[in-house]
């Protein structure tokens, strides 16, 4: 409401898929990135934490965002960054962060 009150714009919300499939995330974030050069905002939000059942829940989710963001900073190809993410699993505190499989 505060960048756009008159809510002229069109919004569609999405999610993260429930396979929690790397590669399935990526071919949305390709068809989303086309919006880009039409002039559509694409505003993205949450977080890569989602299980308060672990133990020291702000420790793993800083361990966890930090090989997030590297990766996302990683300076490759897009294809080398998403051949990384594929293995997110062995990431260290994926599991806490991600308690299911």
């Amino acid at each position: 409401m505060l960048m756009y009150p008159k809510a002229n714009i069109p919004v569609v919300q999405i999610s993260i898929e429930a396979s929690l499939d790397p590669e399935r995330h990526f071919q949305f974030g390709i068809a989303l990135a086309g919006l880009r050069k039409e002039g559509i905002l694409v505003v993205g939000s949450g977080m890569g934490f989602h299980n308060f059942n672990t133990e020291n829940p702000r420790a793993a989710c800083k361990t966890f965002d930090d090989q997030l963001a590297s990766l996302c900073c990683y300076p490759a190809q897009p294809s080398e960054r998403q051949e990384k993410v594929k293995g997110w699993t062995q990431f260290k505190c994926a599991r806490e962060c991600h308690g299911r499989e």
